[in-house]
């Protein structure tokens, strides 16, 4: 068996909380992390661990999110359903060739947007730090212009002589 999708990935998420055929997954996880003031129209009470709390279920839900092949989650499987049937729609999606082919698609989109955006942010430091050196040396050149030659100062700062000349 291959390992299992992240269900952190949106398109994962989805299929697994937002799927028609198991409602009780999607209304245990929102009454986990909204701990809304009345319950949620339409849902049963979750079953949970002997002693467990709301608090005990986000907390069960973030280890499913976190890693789902943990021994946690496999214990959780054994206790409350709706965590069961969220393991079994993994597993299904995990082992479908389709969903694996669209999930390996969207995953691939979103490492590149980030390298896309680290090559951005790489880019605009580099631009940055070009014009705070180019800014630096038009001050230096500034108040050399009153003791220093134009060639002095060009060689000195690395800036044209026209440049220092339209400084003037």
């Amino acid at each position: 068996m291959r390992g299992l999708l992240d269900p952190k990935m949106d398109f994962v998420f989805k299929n697994i909380f937002g799927n028609e055929k198991n409602p009780k997954i999607l209304i245990s996880f929102l009454n986990a992390t909204l701990k809304p003031q009345y319950l949620i129209h339409f849902i049963e009470i979750p079953k949970l661990e002997e002693g467990s709390d709301e608090k005990d279920m986000l907390v069960n839900w973030v280890e499913f999110l976190r890693d789902p092949e943990s021994e946690r989650v496999r214990s959780l499987e054994m206790n409350i359903e709706e965590i069961r049937q969220a393991k079994d729609e993994l597993i299904k999606m995990s082992n479908d060739d389709t969903q694996r082919q669209i999930y390996e698609m969207r995953a691939k989109t979103l490492k590149d947007k980030v390298s896309a955006l680290n090559e951005a942010e790489r880019k605009g430091i580099e631009k940055g730090i070009e014009k705070g050196e180019k800014n630096k040396a038009i001050e230096i050149a500034k108040s050399l212009l009153d003791v220093l030659d134009l060639e002095t100062i060009a060689l000195k700062t690395g800036l044209s002589e026209d440049e220092i000349t339209n400084l003037k």
